[in-house]
């Protein structure tokens, strides 16, 4: 059910080009991949695509990020200004201001390209649904929220043009977890492969205050699952690629690299 169960009706654009296919084993996603965006609205500009993901692809991308761990999710107090300076210096992290937050709960699990050959192929089909350079697109931030946990109101920051969030399991109906924007009134309910796309800015390049959004909390026995997909308005997988050794990387570190990919302000 999106926005009331409108979306049947609504008209398709295909993307520009099918996808490459990954490098990964054959049976879980060599296959090209054609994305068909569904609109929902033009101003703002927001869409979806039922079919992002393969089964096998949301299933891979879950047991992968439950690997690699998850950890609890935290909020960083960093400027934009800040941040990208860090990121000129080759050390984004170190002006991390990190806290606990009450308006989030739940955990987070940071993937980067080196992890896994699926994660670079996720990237470039953001990129190429965003119709952006591959290297504006942030390390994936898989999230996972059990029965119960919420993110509350919240924007994704008007350095971010664009946001393309995957849902990675579906979630039975009348049990919560959709992505609500309060002041559009539309409910996004989470559905295994879906990816939904929106704009965060304004044609002035300020924050859209009506893609205000929040993630519903599950009332049933079911965790969520999904993948927020960040575009920035810089390429910035160059400086924050490599910052840490991934032998050397530790919990803590993880928040630190998660935050500092997620959640700049």
């Amino acid at each position: 059910v999106i926005g009331g169960g409108m979306a049947d009706s609504l008209p398709h654009r295909s993307s520009p080009a099918e996808q490459p296919a990954a490098t990964g084993p054959a049976h879980l996603w060599s296959q090209p991949t054609k994305l068909t965006l569904e609109s929902l609205s033009v101003s703002p500009a927001m869409g979806i695509v039922r079919a992002f993901l393969s089964p096998e692809e949301a299933t891979h991308l879950m047991q992968l990020s439950e690997r690699k761990g998850f950890v609890k999710a935290h909020t960083g107090s960093t400027t934009q200004g800040e941040m990208y300076a860090g990121m000129e210096a080759g050390n984004p992290f170190d002006v991390m201001k990190i806290k606990e937050s009450t308006n989030r709960t739940g955990t987070v699990c940071l993937l980067e390209p080196a992890d896994d050959p699926i994660v670079p192929v996720i990237m470039r089909r953001v990129a190429s649904l965003a119709e952006c350079h591959p290297e504006q697109v942030e390390c994936l931030s898989v999230v996972k929220y059990l029965p119960g946990q919420f993110f509350k109101q919240h924007h994704d920051g008007a350095f971010r043009p664009k946001t393309v969030f995957i849902y990675l399991n579906t979630i039975p109906n009348g049990e919560g977890g959709e992505t609500f924007f309060p002041y559009m009134g539309w409910k996004i309910k989470p559905i295994q492969g879906l990816a939904a796309m929106w704009s965060n800015i304004l044609e002035s390049g300020a924050a859209d205050a009506h893609m205000i959004h929040e993630g519903l909390p599950t009332t049933g026995g079911t965790p969520k699952y999904g993948i927020n997909c960040f575009v920035n308005e810089k390429q910035v997988q160059n400086c924050l690629s490599n910052v840490v050794p991934r032998s050397q990387t530790r919990e803590g570190e993880q928040v630190r690299r998660a935050v500092a990919c997620t959640h700049p302000n």
